[in-house]
């Protein structure tokens, strides 16, 4: 089975950023243009985040809570330390802002890939496959 790619799950929150990334490479950042991409970026966090949440509390139904915890905990953490990473890059403009989000998407990505193996089937409880 091949390998899923980090935009499998959402399509509207990749073309957000991959479009975002290319049109601030070649030198385009009009405003309408910046919060067109990052419209499509929100929107695919619509879908992610609910998504993701519920796979990560059925997979940690034995402890709800404790599932729940880690999941708040992990979020607030990242957030905290995503937050101030575009000004820490000397500039305070779109494309560092759409370089720390490519950074966090790949580290995602490869999470997925690393940790999850979800072509193996694993992080699934038994059973709901």
């Amino acid at each position: 089975m091949p390998r899923p790619s980090s935009c499998s799950t959402s399509p509207d929150y990749c073309k957000g950023w991959h479009t975002l990334v290319a049109l601030l490479v070649v030198g385009i950042s009009t405003f309408p243009v910046i919060w067109a991409c990052l419209f499509g970026m929100t929107v695919g966090f619509g879908i992610v985040l609910p998504a993701s949440t519920t796979i990560i509390l059925s997979i940690g139904s034995d402890a709800p809570g404790a599932a729940s915890g880690v999941l708040g905990g992990a979020q607030f953490v990242l957030g905290a330390a995503a937050a101030p990473l575009p000004g820490a890059l000397g500039h305070t403009s779109a494309m560092s802002m759409a370089v720390v989000v490519l950074v966090f998407v790949v580290f995602s990505a490869v999470a997925l890939i690393t940790l999850a193996r979800p072509w193996q089937g694993h992080g699934e409880p038994a059973g709901q496959r």
